[in-house]
């Protein structure tokens, strides 16, 4: 995890590579340690998935926090029932937003988390983003605001903040900030790196690659498929993002991607295509660090071999399935479900062939 203090700190070992900041694993549990004057804190066991995890840090930092801080808002927020309905994945989103945010320190020393609520403005959210922006991550400095924004909407209607003088807070400090500019991802994963990748994968890597290329699926996608979205016609697709859903039909292909994910062991009775050890859902931010761990493996090999490399996301296999449609078609369809053309064209990543003028 990236920080943001001037100080180099060690290098961490590979067991607590994937964990939080201050936050190990000894003598086969998962405990919190800010610094060498406290007692380490035990979160929960060693073999605890990082869902459980996160949860367990967000619970005990809520109990820590000190009132009218922002840390102490954020906290409230995150125990709330408000954000206790959002789906799991956008929770898990939340949370390292959350992390982010109040660890993030100014050049005063203090930590983001650490001021009082009054003290937040605009121009403080302003000098957040740009500070992200500084340290090569404006992308997540926008998203990180749009938490900012929820937990004081929250918080607004609620009259939970109160200014220096004592009076209630009405207005969003992160409302009509502009955000950092984003420049449209333009990756575009050939034949070529996708199969580098797919000969590397295991477990249910390989069919997650295959069911979000073919079936044009942001990860989360296939990682709902049920049986019962498996009809004579094809695979139904519950999009997410606003997208309308569909029905995508079968290919010689995606029947094998589906038998491939159905045949992967343990074989108990299974809620999903893609299934865990007990044939339940497999989390969505367990998926991100694997494919993560997939991906530096592909790097490493590729160095020493001297074979050139990119990595990429899930969400560029997407991007692959439209553009390769679209490339080969010479059309476009609804395939993602996308509500405008604007919105499909976006994911095209493919360069157009066009005739010569004259």
């Amino acid at each position: 995890m990236k920080t943001t203090s001037s100080k180099v700190g060690r290098k961490r070992s590979k067991k607590n590579s994937h964990l939080p900041r201050h936050v190990y694993i000894d003598h086969g549990q998962v405990v919190y340690r800010p610094n060498r004057c406290e007692p380490p804190v035990r979160l929960c066991a060693a073999d605890a998935p990082i869902e459980v995890i996160l949860r367990a840090l967000a619970d005990h930092l809520a109990t820590r926090a000190s009132k009218h801080t922002l840390r102490w808002l954020c906290d409230k927020y995150l125990k709330s029932p408000k954000f206790k309905a959002l789906a799991g994945e956008t929770q898990d989103q939340y949370l390292k937003n959350y992390r982010q945010v109040i660890g993030t320190r100014f050049k005063s020393g203090k930590s983001f988390g650490d001021r009082d609520v009054a003290s937040i403005t605009k121009g403080l959210i302003r000098k957040y983003l740009d500070k992200r922006a500084n340290d090569g991550a404006p992308i997540a400095g926008n998203r990180e605001k749009a938490f900012l924004s929820a937990v004081f909407s929250w918080a607004i209607e609620r009259d939970m903040v109160r200014d220096a003088k004592g009076q209630l807070i009405t207005a969003n400090p992160c409302h009509k900030v502009a955000r950092n500019r984003e420049v449209p991802r333009d990756r575009y994963v050939t034949d070529e790196e996708y199969a580098y990748v797919y000969q590397r994968a295991r477990g249910y890597l390989r069919p997650l690659m295959e069911l979000c290329y073919l079936l044009y699926g942001r990860i989360s996608e296939p990682l709902d498929l049920t049986p019962a979205d498996l009809t004579e016609a094809g695979i139904i697709v519950d999009r997410r993002k606003g997208s309308k859903d569909n029905l995508v039909r079968w290919s010689d292909r995606l029947r094998a991607a589906v038998r491939a994910a159905q045949a992967i062991p343990p074989q108990v009775p299974q809620k999903y295509v893609l299934h865990g050890r007990k044939g339940g859902r497999i989390p969505t931010s367990t998926v991100q660090t694997a494919w993560w761990r997939l991906m530096n493996q592909c790097a490493e090999e590729a160095k020493e071999a001297g074979v050139s490399f990119e990595k990429f996301t899930t969400h560029d296999l997407k991007a692959k399935g439209i553009s390769d449609f679209i490339d080969r078609k010479g059309d476009t369809q609804n395939s993602a479900g996308h509500k405008s053309e604007e919105v499909r064209q976006r994911y095209n990543r493919t360069r157009d062939a066009v005739d010569p003028a004259g």
